[in-house]
């Protein structure tokens, strides 16, 4: 009868923590105060010209705040992207390689346990993503993710850096539909 108690307490131990852990996890919803969707002119205008002493990004680019500050975590580079519609659509954040560790436990204290452990990914019901890469311009084949989430915008230094990638599912399907067009181009072209 005690092994079965026992069994039991730790059953019910485990689901308390599944639960306490779900309950600060929370899927993106855009970035700070500013939700997906919120116009480009709105966070130049609120956010990156007086935080980041930014001038105005070309419409093509996502917008680019120099160094940034993420708790103890010195970000290098926080590129803010609003495909399709010039709208908040996703993020990237660029960092030294010896913050990983601290990035990954921010990363999993807000997100909570990855939907793919091995790969660092997690992914929600809406089609809202994040990935963690320890190097962002690391790929097998075909574009990086930093290539998918930037376009043609990745010849920069921060390549060989780690970076958290973010994006929703209007910007997840603008580059499906971006990476089709240029297979075409490609196939044109011959």
């Amino acid at each position: 009868m005690t092994a079965r108690w026992t069994s039991i307490v730790v059953a019910v131990f485990h689901c308390l923590l599944a639960v306490a852990t779900s309950a600060f996890a929370e899927e993106p919803t855009g970035f700070l105060e500013w939700a997906w969707g919120t116009p480009k002119a709105t966070l130049e205008g609120k956010f990156l010209l007086p935080r980041c002493k930014n001038r105005p990004s070309e419409p093509t680019e996502p917008a680019v705040c120099g160094s940034y500050q993420l708790g103890d975590i010195q970000i290098l580079s926080l590129r803010l992207n609003f495909k399709p519609d010039d709208a908040l659509s996703g993020y990237v954040m660029y960092f030294h390689k010896d913050s990983y560790a601290k990035m990954l436990d921010a990363a999993t204290a807000k997100f909570g346990a990855p939907t793919q452990p091995t790969l660092w990914q997690w992914q929600w019901p809406s089609g809202t993503t994040a990935l963690l890469l320890e190097r962002c311009g690391s790929r097998a084949s075909g574009p990086s993710p930093a290539e998918q989430q930037l376009g043609d915008r990745t010849s920069f230094i921060y390549d060989a850096f780690p970076c958290l990638i973010v994006a929703n599912q209007a910007l997840r399907d603008w580059q499906s539909k971006e990476a089709e067009r240029k297979r075409d181009e490609r196939k044109k072209g011959f």
